[in-house]
């Protein structure tokens, strides 16, 4: 059986507010003491994710195949009732053919499910790095009530190796 699992060696996986004020945040310049974090759940921080695949030669110069990529970036942003994969516990079918084969169908409908329930917010689903080292970025909301992501990526050509967070928190102490 599958497991989940990272392999750490070689990613780097960011996520950054992008530029401009958040509404996530309190806006300081409207307080003369400290600012206080809105608690509206309806507030809206946009990320951008860089995947920076720098799988290579120069990294891994024995054990690097002849054309080392990464399939198109899945996921979501969810709750914490919602857990798409954990380091270490059994993978669900959508994890297992994504690892497997880079196949995206059945995690997207797997992260769909629970946007139906009310446990994640959206599905995520970005571009592939088509021969590492390289890049891809995705951008996305986060608000109050759903802070969480969570992103994975087939390594290839391997029989179920992935990189990915599961669960990573993007509010932190309100903002």
């Amino acid at each position: 059986m599958l497991r989940s699992g990272l392999f750490a060696a070689f990613v780097l996986l960011a996520a950054t507010a992008c530029g401009g004020r958040s509404p996530v945040a309190a806006d300081a310049s409207a307080h003369t003491s400290a600012p206080t974090p809105s608690r509206t759940p309806s507030a809206v921080a946009r990320y951008r994710i860089t995947f920076d695949a720098s799988w290579s030669a120069e990294t891994h110069p024995n054990d690097i195949p002849r054309t080392p990529h990464f399939s198109g970036l899945i996921g979501g942003t969810h709750n914490s009732r919602a857990r798409f994969w954990l380091e270490g516990a059994l993978a669900s079918e959508g994890i297992r053919l994504m690892a497997e084969q880079g196949r995206k169908t059945r995690l997207d409908a797997e992260v769909a499910a629970a946007v139906a329930e009310g446990r994640a917010q959206q599905v995520l689903s970005g571009g592939d790095v088509p021969l590492s080292p390289g890049t891809v970025s995705l951008d996305f909301d986060i608000t109050r009530d759903r802070p969480l992501v969570t992103l994975v990526s087939m390594v290839a050509p391997s029989p179920d190796w992935f990189v990915g967070v599961s669960g990573l928190g993007l509010i932190e102490n309100g903002s």
